[in-house]
């Protein structure tokens, strides 16, 4: 073979060789591309609102309504911070209930504000060390709630589908028809029921090792399935925390649109934040919840009930969540360890490995 064919032979080979690597850049840069495009658009359509007329329908609001909300605020946080609480029985770590709260509620307002790796991964799993806890079952905790979470909403967004009369759909379209919203809403339901039909079949097992996340498998108390029960109550927290944080744009909109609508338009708006990695969907769920509402309310009206969602759902709890994360901090391991063992010296030190020697030979012989 001469040397032109086999440059010729090779070069559809150089050719595959790159579309590996190419992937890999298409793959790391497209959230970018698609967040700047987001951006953009957002952008776009702020210069479109009307601020002015925002601000002074978030000023006419009632202190009655403006309080209703904070409390379902407050109530939306506190189911989500009680998920630490199942997964502190569940994983079997030793740092007490009142400190998982906490440790829930913080990560979970930094979370909000500045995306799942910094509340959600990075400071749970430092705030948990500082308790304490092994970095694998800080670890389980971080993973199962998560999959808790995903798993409440794709059940409320079911019940979207299956219980509302109609969706917040455009005007010139005809509104999807049962058969559809049923397969749908069935289609959203499979993980959740399936993870019911495991506990309920492996509750109190130890997961498998092929499961377990990586070092679990040699903690002294490895990580185990949740009974049934347990798996109930954390999906009703996770359904309760995405009905009661909607619930506070639908107070704030003091009933301008169904709950069913808002419900949809808040899901969508979660997808949408997740999709376009924006810390905090900044921008984003203002966009979506605008799109989505707004045929059917004021754009005044909805933009007005966002900023004091934004207020009382975002603002206030960081401010809370600073301050708790500064004590959590300064304070020392909930779990007790005991008194750290003298360390020999001297012949102590080289008496210690001969004397276990012996002492191992003596055990062979007396068998």
């Amino acid at each position: 073979m001469t040397s032109g064919s086999a440059s010729r032979s090779g070069h559809p080979q150089s050719k595959l060789k790159r579309w590996p690597r190419a992937w890999r850049w298409f793959v790391r840069a497209a959230p970018w591309l698609l967040a700047a495009v987001v951006l953009v658009l957002v952008l776009r359509q702020a210069l479109t609102l009307d601020w002015q007329a925002a601000f002074a329908a978030l000023h006419s609001l009632p202190w009655t309504v403006i309080a209703a909300a904070a409390a379902v605020a407050v109530a939306a946080h506190a189911a989500h911070a009680s998920y630490d609480l199942v997964a502190r029985r569940v994983v079997g770590h030793g740092a007490s209930a009142l400190r998982s709260a906490a440790i829930g509620a913080v990560s979970f307002a930094l979370t909000l504000n500045f995306g799942a790796l910094i509340g959600g991964v990075a400071v749970r799993l430092r705030l948990y060390r500082r308790a304490g806890v092994p970095l694998q079952q800080g670890a389980a905790v971080v993973v199962s709630g998560m999959a808790v979470n995903w798993c409440g909403f794709a059940v409320l967004m079911a019940a979207v589908l299956l219980c509302a009369e109609t969706l917040p759909w455009p005007a010139h379209l005809e509104q999807p028809r049962d058969g559809w919203r049923y397969g749908a809403a069935l289609l959203a339901l499979v993980l959740p029921v399936l993870a019911l039909l495991v506990c309920a079949r492996r509750g109190g097992q130890p997961v498998p090792h092929w499961m377990r996340l990586r070092g679990l498998a040699a903690a002294r108390n490895p990580m185990r399935y949740p009974t049934l029960p347990q798996a109930t109550l954390w999906l009703a927290l996770a359904l309760a925390s995405w009905s009661l944080a909607a619930s506070v744009v639908w107070v704030l909109l003091q009933g301008a649109a169904p709950w069913w609508w808002v419900v949809s338009a808040m899901g969508l708006a979660a997808v949408a934040g997740v999709l376009a990695h924006v810390p905090g969907g900044l921008g984003v769920l203002e966009a979506v919840v605008l799109a989505t509402l707004s045929p059917s309310v004021p754009p005044a009206t909805v933009l007005a009930a966002l900023l004091g969602y934004r207020m009382l759902y975002y603002g206030l709890p960081l401010l809370a969540a600073a301050v708790a994360y500064a004590v959590l901090e300064r304070a020392g391991p909930s779990i007790p360890v005991g008194p750290p063992k003298p360390r020999p010296s001297g012949s102590e030190a080289v008496a210690s490995p001969v004397s276990s020697s012996v002492a191992t030979l003596r055990g062979m012989q007396g068998r």
